[in-house]
């Protein structure tokens, strides 16, 4: 690939797992919501139903984010002759793809225990 095609695929791989970290955090941000203000008063049914899809859907974002960080660590690695080499922060590819995975497992994870939380503190 020539630079400036490099360029191009790059700046598309981040824009699509940009927008697959959006739907994380969008998923999360209602799914922390309906914990936090309806958690108490759902029943354990529909804790675990809501719980479970949210933890699908999470899922499912989460992996192809981390796959779309993973491809673009792939391109870059594969291609060292951009303009991205030159810059301080575009250097750390492992660091983003194993950065972006931590956040997003233990982003999931708390926010299940948040509704966890509220649902033991009701209780007691």
């Amino acid at each position: 690939m020539t630079e400036a095609e490099t360029i191009a695929s790059l700046n598309d791989i981040a824009v699509v797992a940009g927008s697959f970290v959006s739907m994380w955090v969008s998923f999360t941000f209602a799914y922390l919501t309906v914990a936090y203000f309806l958690g108490k008063v759902l029943s354990r049914f529909q804790c675990l139903m809501i719980s479970a899809v949210y933890g699908v859907t999470a899922a499912y974002f989460g992996c192809a984010a981390f796959v779309y960080v993973q491809a673009w660590h792939v391109v870059t690695k594969l291609s060292r002759d951009t303009l991205y080499n030159n810059i301080w922060l575009m250097t750390f590819e492992s660091a983003w793809v194993w950065g972006v995975a931590v956040f997003l497992v233990a982003g999931t994870t708390v926010s299940l225990y948040f509704m966890y939380d509220v649902r033991r503190r009701s209780r007691t």
